[in-house]
Formats: C-alpha cells, sequence, structure tokens
C-alpha cells in the first residue's frame, strides 16, 4: 500500500503564505486533510500534501479577476455619439 506523501504544518503555512494559526483552522474545518504524528494530546500534524495543493489551487481559482464582459469594453461613451 503507498503511503500518501505528507508535509509539516510550518511547511504548509509556506507554501500557502499563510500562519501556523490558518493552517490550523483549515485543518479544524477539514478544509486540509492531516492526521496527528502520535495520539499524545500536543502532538504536530501530518498534512496530505494533495489536500494542500488542491486547497492552493481552489483558492486561486476563486480569486482570479473575473474577464471584463464585452458591454464593459466599450467605454464611457455611446458608439456613434457626437464628438465634442
Amino acid at each position: 500500500m503507498a503511503t500518501a506523501k505528507t508535509m509539516s504544518v510550518l511547511e504548509a503555512a509556506e507554501c500557502l503564505q499563510v500562519s501556523r494559526d490558518t493552517i490550523h483552522q483549515l485543518i479544524k474545518t477539514g478544509q486540509l486533510t492531516a492526521w496527528k504524528k502520535t495520539p499524545k494530546r500536543n502532538s504536530g500534524f501530518l498534512i496530505d500534501t494533495a489536500s494542500v495543493e488542491a486547497f492552493d489551487q481552489l483558492r486561486r481559482a476563486q480569486t482570479q479577476p473575473a474577464a471584463p464582459s464585452s458591454s464593459s469594453r466599450l467605454g464611457s461613451g455611446e458608439a456613434g455619439a457626437p464628438g465634442a
């Protein structure tokens, strides 16, 4: 059985350019897949690299500016309006 590639909280934070607290929140809300390293309470997480990549792609897709519509490309004047 193949094992998933993982990264630390710090590596995920650097990859996504967010804080470690944000990574912990993304794990808590299920937006990133992660496992505890050990059952101990203050054990660190191993984060699935594929979930970090998928989250980053989704985030980038949501922040891309929308293409301007054809009506917004006409400018402020009407076509055929008399010039000054």
